[in-house]
């Protein structure tokens, strides 16, 4: 066991998406906390190293941290693990900091709300204070601007995201439960899943249009040295920026990844609706299938452009060790996001074959 860790977050790993951000934005880059010192399950680069107990893992780290964070969502809520997570922690004496999501209440998460222990990730005044808490106890050297820098990208991020992640699981419940939707109610749901797929596949594109021109800028920083073999630290430097600019990208893909997944499934499971409704509107019924044919297509384009990405990758030579690390992690962010894609194509054979 680590025992440098000062930081344990617990969490659903359904909520992933948004307590990367939060340990990205908030932890590493704004309060500069090292990466190191943070159990975080699930990522690599912060979880459990191979062949070590999970669970012994879990509670180690709980009892000789300085800081329990809990990511409080229905998902949390609805976890047997996460509660037992939670109830570990109540039994030391840990400073424990409940991260409430903006779709909750206070109210809603019990007998917590009596210890007035609770904020909103979107809550601008209880970051701050979180930020002198952690700051004064961990002794950090923490820059002001750095801070408020990425505490307004972390609270923009949440405010445009965190609906489209909570509602999808809301969106399922609506259409379970209530068996008389028509055809029109199925289309404005597909469209609602759609409009989110193609956000996500947009942010995918525009994160690999910076990634490319980063790539581009450290070839020629590194063909700058290349008639110097002296230039061991400057070439060392080059490439600690290039395993930033990997990381940056697999941010990007552990971020977009669930949502791909979920709302490309949600656009099935509304298709299929709006057919066994019944033909009613053609109109509507032929607008809804070009439409998800577009995805299809959208989809396949985007998968081919990650596995030459990832081709590329794969053939770049191992010069440094944070590259290196960097490098193998994006590999797997791309195997995982290429997998979604299959998978998608795959449950678009639901439609199709009706």
């Amino acid at each position: 066991m680590d025992g440098n860790k000062k930081i344990f977050i617990s969490h659903s790993s359904k909520d992933k998406p948004i307590v990367d951000q939060f340990v990205d934005k908030i932890l590493r880059l704004g309060l500069n906390i090292d990466i190191n010192t943070i159990a975080y399950t699930s990522r690599e680069d912060t979880g459990v190293i191979n062949g070590e107990n999970i669970s012994q893992y879990i509670k180690n780290n709980i009892a000789n941290c300085e800081f329990v964070f809990f990511f409080i969502s229905e998902n949390y809520k609805r976890s047997e693990v996460c509660l037992n997570e939670m109830g570990a922690a109540w039994a030391t004496d840990r400073s424990v900091k409940l991260m409430l999501f903006p779709n909750l209440s206070f109210k809603s998460i019990g007998w917590l709300y009596n210890l007035n222990k609770g904020a909103h990730l979107d809550n601008e005044e209880a970051l701050d204070s979180l930020y002198d808490d952690i700051v004064e106890k961990l002794n950090l050297k923490a820059k002001a601007s750095s801070w408020n820098r990425y505490k307004k990208e972390f609270i923009g991020y949440i405010k445009s995201t965190v609906k489209q992640i909570s509602n999808i699981p809301a969106l399922i419940d609506i259409v379970q439960e209530d068996e008389d939707l028509g055809i029109l109610d199925y289309r404005e749901l597909f469209d609602e899943q759609n409009s989110i797929l193609i956000n996500t596949l947009n942010t995918l594109t525009e994160a690999t249009v910076i990634y490319a021109d980063s790539l581009v800028k450290r070839t020629d920083q590194l063909n700058t040295y290349s008639n110097n073999p002296y230039a061991i630290s400057q070439c060392k430097a080059i490439m600690k920026a290039l395993a930033n600019d990997y990381n940056k990208m697999a941010d990007v893909i552990d971020n977009q990844e669930p949502l791909i997944k979920s709302s490309f499934s949600n656009m099935v499971d509304h298709s299929i609706k709006i057919h066994n409704v019944g033909i009613n509107n053609p109109q509507i019924e032929n607008e809804n299938r070009i439409a998800f044919l577009e995805m299809i297509t959208a989809i396949n384009k985007c998968k081919q452009s990650i596995l030459d990405q990832k081709r590329v990758l794969a053939s770049t030579t191992h010069l440094e060790s944070s590259q290196i690390k960097a490098q193998k992690r994006l590999i797997k962010c791309y195997e995982k996001l290429i997998a979604t894609f299959d998978a998608c194509l795959i449950k678009s054979n639901e439609l199709t074959s009706l």
